[in-house]
């Protein structure tokens, strides 16, 4: 007890060397205490709960905006041009105050920048509360703008957090620990997470961050296992050109401290994710999705050839889902070969498939309308269609493809 006692105290006082640098503005709310870092246009540089740092110094944060590879702006990144700050604003307990370089002190604390990365105007709010820190941020196309990649969210997470955890929208979860090799983890494998969290074992705190405004194919996911730090980034999917006006979604994470032992930390997170989720339920997914109005090709390679669309389906509700496919050419008589399924990937990432199309129709190149209903289970996980085209050298060409779920009684 008594060493663990001195960590403690070690690592606060260290965290507490570490922060005084000159040019933060420091907002602190109950156990959270953020810096931010005037240098970096006061994009946030680290981050305290209960007196132990969770986020370092060890890179950068704020908001991250790339028009091609490599070319970065934002935050500390001038590779592609330099972040242009039009306003700032911090509200503390109701109370407008001047922004500048010293620490305040609330129930309430509200921190709003609006600033130019290339032509994208963006707006980036974090108010912190005794409960938690949420960050809000939506950026509007001011002229047409390229889009290669933005970071929305990145946090340096200090590599004192040795472990992590995620929950899917489906109700999984995934967990590791950090080595600090410079290893990746969710890179590419995960295509959609609820919340996640990252945990100190030795100081017994966390954090967790979740998508309160999550919404299927948001972005792309990663976790850096760095020597410096253990980043978590999201970066945000959005048309690759985007014209004047163009409004992003909005994006906002609530962060909140982890508190408890080791031996109980994962049960921890996933009881505030399950008030998280009362709290920030998910949208009910559309109830008419059309894909391909323009068409598809699957030109046979006579090869294992298909693609893959995510389709967000409610829960035990009915469907139905129209298309036109055309074959033609030395296309596999084989009917599994050259079909269409709607499906889901289940708890044990099995696919089940909710409905079969176009399994019999010929290789007559000659446009075929089908049209199927199907119910889908009570729990809806990864939900997809996927169309097939393997073992040919023919085309498979699809177009008008409607998902539509029966209206409500």
């Amino acid at each position: 007890m008594m060493m663990k006692q001195i960590f403690i105290l070690l690592t606060v006082v260290f965290s507490a060397v570490l922060s005084a640098l000159p040019g933060d503005m420091v907002l602190e709310s109950g156990p959270y205490k953020v810096h931010f870092a005037q240098k970096h246009f006061y994009a946030s540089s680290q981050y305290f709960f209960k007196g132990i740092e969770i986020g370092n110094r060890g890179g950068f944060y704020g908001t991250i905006f790339a028009s091609s590879p490599n070319k970065f702006v934002g935050s500390g990144h001038s590779e592609g041009g330099k972040e242009k700050i039009l306003s700032l604003k911090l509200v503390c307990d109701g109370r407008e105050m001047k922004v500048e370089p010293k620490s305040f002190n609330g129930k309430k604390l509200e921190f709003t920048k609006i600033s130019m990365l290339n032509n994208l105007q963006v707006t980036a709010k974090i108010t912190i509360t005794p409960e938690n820190i949420i960050i809000d941020k939506s950026f509007e196309a001011v002229a047409p703008q390229q889009y290669y990649s933005m970071y929305v969210f990145q946090f340096c997470w200090s590599t004192a957090l040795d472990k992590w955890m995620i929950c899917r929208p489906n109700g999984t979860f995934g967990d590791g620990v950090f080595k600090s090799n410079r290893g990746w983890f969710l890179r590419g494998k995960e295509p959609e997470i609820r919340y996640w969290a990252l945990y100190n074992s030795k100081a017994q705190k966390g954090i967790l961050g979740f998508f309160s405004k999550y919404f299927p194919q948001q972005g792309s996911y990663l976790l850096w296992d760095h020597t410096a730090y253990h980043k978590f980034y999201f970066w945000a999917k959005n048309p690759k050109n985007l014209a004047k006006g163009y409004k992003s979604p909005a994006y906002q994470l609530v962060l909140k401290g982890i508190d408890v032992a080791p031996d109980k930390w994962l049960n921890a997170v996933k009881t505030q994710g399950e008030i998280l989720e009362k709290r920030y339920p998910m949208p009910e997914p559309p109830r008419k999705i059309e894909l391909f109005k323009q068409g598809i090709k699957l030109s046979g390679n006579g090869k294992f050839l298909y693609r893959k669309e995510q389709i967000p389906l409610s829960n035990a509700k009915k469907y139905t889902v129209s298309l036109e496919i055309k074959k033609s050419g030395e296309v596999s008589p084989k009917a599994w070969h050259n079909y269409v399924l709607v499906g889901h990937h289940d708890l044990n990432r099995k696919f089940r498939s909710f409905a079969t199309l176009a399994s019999r129709i010929k290789a007559d190149g000659k446009w075929h309308t089908q049209k199927v209903t199907f119910t889908t289970p009570e729990k809806v996980f990864e939900s997809s269609i996927i169309f097939y085209n393997c073992n040919s050298k023919g085309d498979v060409e699809i177009r008008n493809v409607v998902i539509e779920r029966e209206a409500s009684k």
